[in-house]
């Protein structure tokens, strides 16, 4: 779905204000994520996929159990989605994208699942569709509960890492790095492993468990 959504791009944003890799709008997103002046954690990839996943829940309980109409509804929204359902008397997402008919719910809404579908078998089947492809390492990051407010520059001279190496784990926070804001008790960031140690050494600070 982030493949659709974003490119798995973490810094887009959309003409209309969606945001991240799931592209959340600004009232959606503040249901499950902190966003405000300086703090927009929808561009954080693992808090914002946390997130879609409370989100897609919450369609596919909306949507009468029927995950197409879950995916669907990521893009258009349930309320329109539910209206379609009840005037065709049918979670049949094949009927809805051929008979319903709303100045709403028009190319991207009605072409949403088969994009997703689309990208789900080019992930199945990248092995065999990108045979020669050159694959990154994957990227080792821990999350770290901060037991008080602290500045990002605190945070880069305790660990001993550069601003854009906090910026490039938690582009969230990118404003409060850029000006130096402090950082709300109980905020969660992410480190590599072996920073950790150094972090916490700051006084009532520790490892978050379960962020």
């Amino acid at each position: 779905l982030p493949l659709v959504e974003s490119s798995f791009n973490k810094l887009a944003t959309s003409k209309v204000g969606a945001a991240g890799l799931w592209q959340f709008m600004d009232g959606t997103g503040k249901k499950f994520l902190l966003i405000n002046s300086f703090i927009d954690e929808r561009r954080s990839p693992l808090k914002s996929t946390e997130a879609a996943a409370e989100l897609m829940k919450e369609n596919y309980k909306i949507m009468r159990k029927s995950w197409p109409l879950a995916i669907t509804a990521y893009n258009h929204g349930p309320t329109g989605l539910l209206k379609a359902v009840k005037r065709l008397n049918t979670t049949d997402i094949v009927k809805i994208i051929r008979d319903f008919e709303s100045r709403r719910f028009s190319f991207a809404s009605e072409n949403f699942f088969s994009e997703f579908l689309a990208a789900l078998y080019v992930e199945s089947y990248s092995n065999d569709l990108f045979s020669d492809l050159a694959r990154l390492e994957t990227i080792q990051f821990e999350p770290f509960k901060l037991k008080k407010r602290i500045k990002p520059s605190q945070i880069v001279r305790r660990a001993a890492i550069t601003m854009d190496e906090l910026m490039d784990l938690n582009p969230d926070i990118r404003k409060s790095i850029k000006m130096d804001i402090m950082l709300p008790k109980g905020f969660v960031i992410y480190v590599h492993p072996d920073k950790i140690s150094e972090l916490e050494k700051l006084r009532g600070q520790d490892i978050a468990k379960n962020p």
